[in-house]
């Protein structure tokens, strides 16, 4: 008896589904697979293309449901609630008692969703500040470390898809504090243990016999003291070693010196370039981070002088194959001493400059801009062509050479601009 009722109730599932039982609020009990597919999808067809509302503060995000990709699957949230045949006794016994609601079943694109929840991030999220010291004029600065909020991915996708076919379809978005990775008290004592000691001493850089302090000031430029992982750490930009390590702070480096191009008898003379003699920017970074905070006979950093080579050797200018001088332009301007500044300036920064085949010359690149930091001083301001003549002077004469000469095989501007 007990197994032919078992096997009835095999074949009464799927034939309707349990009593009392609702899909997305939508009552579908007791009836059969097509007709609860139909009788659901009609009563969430008000719902199915409106928008779902997230809201965070003042912010709201009217999410569309096909471009989050969001649909239902009627006929598989039917089947979920018990109108596939099964051999489960409890789905048996739910035929005929109890209440049952089910949450529809969702044809869900993943990408979608999860590209809108991207976006709603992108909006909310502040980003953690780290705790950070800087040395922008030799001595230590703090920047304080700040909380920071993110939205959690996961959560909110599953909040939008879960009130896609809610009556209410508003969702207030949550957000998760980000702590940062050091808090103000590591800051604190980053100060007493690193940045402190950074600046206390000269680094003494061992270079064969010869032992020579690092100045403070030569390396704090390139220094922060930064979050790595869950502590502090020092940290040396290597770039910004370079230029100190190549002059006379040390008393060992010495700059290459570029080749050049210059004029005799109208003829062009290669200017030879010249090695330099300086220390390795890179392994000095790596050399000197761990010693910064150290003291005594720790603070030393044992290195080699290496040969630098210029950027622009004699060989590549006799390579440029320069033969002649193609012209020269000459504007006569009553005195005045911010023109005479401004010109000479500008005669300066381009005197030198090299313009290979299919390179383009730009007066504003070269130059830069006119300010006082620059090098320029306040003035008049001429427009019109006058002011291109006034350009094309300071350009040692280009706009006239390229009159002279549409195509030029290789160019070099040298000159000179007075008063």
């Amino acid at each position: 008896v007990v197994g032919g009722a078992y096997v009835t109730g095999y074949f009464m599932t799927g034939s309707r589904l349990p009593a009392n039982t609702t899909i997305a609020g939508v009552e579908v009990g007791g009836m059969g697979s097509a007709k609860a597919k139909k009788t659901l999808e009609a009563g969430v067809a008000d719902r199915q293309d409106a928008p779902v509302i997230a809201v965070h503060g003042k912010q709201t995000f009217e999410l569309a449901p096909a471009d989050i990709g969001l649909a239902l699957d009627a006929q598989a949230s039917v089947d979920e609630a018990g109108g596939k045949r099964t051999w489960n006794p409890r789905t048996m016994f739910n035929l005929l008692f109890g209440d049952h609601d089910h949450a529809p079943v969702l044809d869900l694109d993943e990408t979608k969703l999860n590209s809108a929840v991207s976006t709603i991030a992108e909006t909310i999220d502040v980003p953690v500040v780290e705790a950070l010291i800087s040395f922008p004029k030799g001595k230590p600065e703090t920047r304080q470390p700040k909380a920071g909020l993110k939205v959690p991915a996961a959560r909110t996708a599953q909040l939008i898809a879960d009130s896609y076919l809610v009556s209410d379809k508003k969702i207030t978005v949550p957000t998760e504090p980000v702590a940062p990775a050091v808090d103000a008290a590591g800051l604190t004592e980053a100060l007493t243990t690193i940045a402190a000691p950074a600046v206390g001493s000269p680094v003494v850089l061992q270079v064969g016999d010869k032992k020579v302090d690092l100045p403070v000031t030569a390396y704090t430029p390139a220094l922060t003291i930064e979050v790595v992982g869950t502590e502090m750490a020092p940290k040396i930009d290597p770039e910004k070693l370079i230029k100190p390590l190549t002059n006379s702070t040390t008393g060992i480096g010495q700059k290459a010196v570029d080749a050049s191009i210059k004029f005799e008898a109208g003829k062009p003379v290669v200017v030879p370039s010249k090695q330099g003699l300086g220390l390795d920017a890179h392994q000095m970074a790596k050399q000197l981070e761990p010693v910064i905070a150290k003291s005594g006979a720790e603070r030393t950093v044992a290195i080699e002088a290496t040969v630098v080579e210029p950027d622009f050797t004699t060989k590549d200018a006799e390579a440029l194959g320069i033969k002649e001088k193609i012209s020269t332009f000459t504007t006569n301007y009553p005195h005045a001493e911010y023109r005479n500044i401004n010109q000479g300036r500008g005669a300066q920064l381009i005197n030198g400059t090299l313009i290979k085949p299919g390179e383009t010359f730009s007066f504003n690149e070269t130059v830069g801009e006119r300010t006082v930091a620059n090098g320029f001083t306040t003035g008049s301001v001429i427009n019109g062509a006058f002011g291109l003549l006034i350009s094309a002077n300071s350009a040692g004469g280009i706009i006239q050479a390229l009159r002279a000469k549409q195509t030029l095989d290789k160019l070099a501007i040298v000159g000179q601009t007075r008063p």
